[in-house]
């Protein structure tokens, strides 16, 4: 089992998954935990273990392929990696605001 420390914006999920398992399996826990309704828009996001540079987790990868730091907790942040067309007037859009709320 992995320790994954997840960040999502508003808080910390620790997440213990089998160490074998696809990113899927950690992005399916989160958003189970987290409530989202519309996972299409979110991604996992870790650190580059030699670059430090942010990257976006393929969800079909084992976690530990990806070249992040091994140290438990794992540090995964959750975010939004694609915005909606919407325009910034729309109802729809001030919906997901402030159904979130």
């Amino acid at each position: 089992m992995v320790n994954v420390n997840l960040k999502a914006t508003e808080k910390q999920i620790l997440i213990d998954v089998d160490g074998s398992a696809d990113a899927r399996v950690l992005f399916d826990q989160a958003i189970q935990k987290l409530n989202i309704r519309e996972p299409w828009f979110f991604g996992l996001e870790y650190t580059h273990e030699k670059t430090g540079d942010r990257k976006w987790m393929d969800l079909n990868n084992k976690i530990l392929v990806h070249p992040l730091k091994k140290s438990p907790p794992i540090e995964i942040a959750f975010k939004v990696r694609f915005y909606s067309a919407f325009k910034k007037g729309c109802v729809c859009l001030n919906l997901v605001f402030f159904e979130k709320n």
